[in-house]
């Protein structure tokens, strides 16, 4: 299963399942940032330099 982690300099990091309805809480900057990086635009970069959001796969609990 993929799950989007949205991280804030305000809050605790928030996971999302797919099927999870609060997706504006993602600002669109982020979500361009996670496009940029699936698309490996950001491949030389650290992660954690520039990705507020990431993309992981987990099992089910």
């Amino acid at each position: 299963m993929l799950y989007l982690i949205a991280v804030s300099s305000s809050s605790r990091p928030r996971i999302f399942k797919p099927t999870d309805q609060p997706i504006e809480l993602i600002s669109e900057t982020a979500i361009e940032i996670l496009e940029k990086q699936i698309e490996g635009e950001f491949d030389d970069l650290p992660l954690e330099t520039y990705l507020p959001v990431q993309l992981f796969e987990g099992g089910t609990t």
